[in-house]
């Protein structure tokens, strides 16, 4: 997902799985914001859908980093845990330039494991 200037939101629907505890089970999203020299804000509001059979856990990634499979989600710039079905969450993370973020999307330790559910979530540059 590329945002611009003159193109600085997207919106997407995705699936998230819950991993079991103590694992992680990430769809993963890659934001570019390499088009503001300047930095910026960059701005994700996620929703779950009021039907998922699981909760859902966020985090936001730079690029460079590994992403886990299993444990904390060491690394992450953000994140937003245990967010309840039919809930919404916001997570902002300020850059000092563009760069490529990796937004992981799952379900949380909590639920049972490969409960599956739905997110729509908006990614925006402000």
């Amino acid at each position: 997902m590329k945002l611009t200037p003159g193109a600085r939101s997207t919106e997407r629907t995705a699936t998230i799985v819950a991993p079991g505890s103590g694992f992680q089970s990430f769809n993963l999203f890659y934001i570019d914001t390499l088009e503001f020299s300047e930095g910026g804000t960059l701005d994700i509001n996620i929703e779950i859908s009021s039907n998922s059979a699981t909760d859902g856990s966020f985090d936001l990634f730079p690029a460079n980093v590994i992403i886990p499979a299993k444990g904390a989600p060491v690394g992450a710039v953000a994140g937003s845990h245990d967010v309840q079905k039919g809930k919404s969450t916001r997570m902002s993370y300020r850059f000092n330039q563009g760069q490529v973020l990796v937004l992981g999307l799952g379900g949380n330790w909590m639920s049972p494991k490969g409960a599956r559910g739905t997110v729509k979530f908006r990614a925006s540059v402000r």
